[in-house]
């Protein structure tokens, strides 16, 4: 599997020449085509709503009450949901999945191991500490259940299955392809919803995605940030918004399948915790202006359906007297007076 992962890596390193120069080339050739995002979302995270010191269900009605976005993708936690093992809480989501009924959402359910935001595996501590082949089928009971839980709910749109899969990145267990399989066999046996599967928008080719998917999401990063030792590295991508365009239309030409942005990067980037930052390091790396700068690039990639990431930043931000972020995408992209 990592060898697959470093080839995929030079695949898509590659794949930025032909696609990066023909989208520069077609931004200059149609320079005045309108662009928008059609079909606009949020990304919503119970953690990262608490890891701010928000209340996670005030803060989604909320949210849902002010935006009233008609896509969000909501992301389940194993290690929420299945504290002890074979007990199952779903308590928490299903109130979050009713406030989308009641609101008329359309839900792209994140579920598995692998689900958005740091450590990007969060599994539970009981679950670690067993074999390999002892939490994969406690995983798929989970999958399972999950599935069962909420395949009769109206708002449920999508199921996405584990997150960016064949990205090695988070501190998560070895990655196992075989067994990504079956947890995807085990959502198509529950309920016949499309599934989708993400992919890095920069770093990956998106081909293995496309092979098992209904439909594929991909990231779109303007900026990434890591720690090497005492190194703090910035990289800005060199990549023109058509660069996504072009990728998707000559994917999904092969495929037949859709590409949809499942996350735009619409908050800080930091190597330390988001919450213990001070405003001024937040806007060194994400100020007003790249945070416009960003939606503008993704108008620009003529993909329909976006979700934005870092919704709960706002929020955060709303009450700490910088309501500027929320409410330019309240009033631009959702169209709330």
């Amino acid at each position: 599997m990592y060898i697959v992962q470093i080839l995929n890596g030079f695949l898509s390193l590659a794949l930025w020449i032909p696609f990066g120069i023909g989208g520069w080339v077609l931004g200059l050739a149609s320079p005045h085509v309108p662009v928008a995002i059609r079909e606009p979302g949020i990304v919503y995270s119970v953690k990262q709503a608490e890891s701010l010191g928000l209340d996670a269900q005030q803060t989604y009605a909320d949210i849902l009450d002010t935006l009233h976005p008609r896509y969000v993708r909501l992301i389940a936690y194993w290690d929420r949901i299945e504290k002890q093992q074979g007990i199952y809480d779903f308590s928490e989501m299903d109130a979050f999945v009713a406030a989308s009924e009641q609101h008329y959402v359309k839900l792209m359910l994140v579920v598995g191991q692998k689900v958005p935001r740091w450590p990007e595996c969060h599994i539970p501590y009981w679950a670690m500490n067993v074999s390999q082949s002892n939490r994969e089928n406690a995983a798929l009971l989970y999958i399972q259940a999950f599935v069962d839980r909420y395949k009769d709910s109206t708002a449920v749109e999508f199921w996405q299955v584990e997150n960016e899969p064949f990205f090695g990145f988070g501190v998560c267990p070895k990655d196992d392809a075989k067994f990504f399989n079956q947890e995807i066999q085990m959502v198509r046996s529950r309920d016949p919803r499309p599934i989708i599967v993400t992919a890095s928008g920069e770093m990956d080719p998106w081909i293995q995605a496309f092979r098992v998917a209904d439909a594929v999401g991909v990231s779109l990063y303007r900026r990434a940030a890591w720690q090497l030792g005492p190194a703090h590295i910035t990289l800005d991508y060199p990549l023109p918004p058509l660069f996504y365009y072009l990728k998707a239309k000559a994917m999904s030409a092969i495929f037949h399948k859709p590409v949809m942005v499942v996350e735009l990067q619409l908050e800080p980037w930091l190597v330390t915790d988001l919450s213990k930052a001070s405003l001024d390091t937040q806007f060194a790396s994400m100020s007003f202006d790249n945070f416009v700068s960003n939606l503008s690039y993704a108008d620009h990639t003529r993909i329909p359906r976006v979700y934005m990431w870092g919704v709960e930043w706002w929020e955060w931000l709303r009450a700490r007297q910088h309501p500027e972020f929320f409410d330019y995408v309240r009033h631009k992209y959702f169209f709330v007076q």
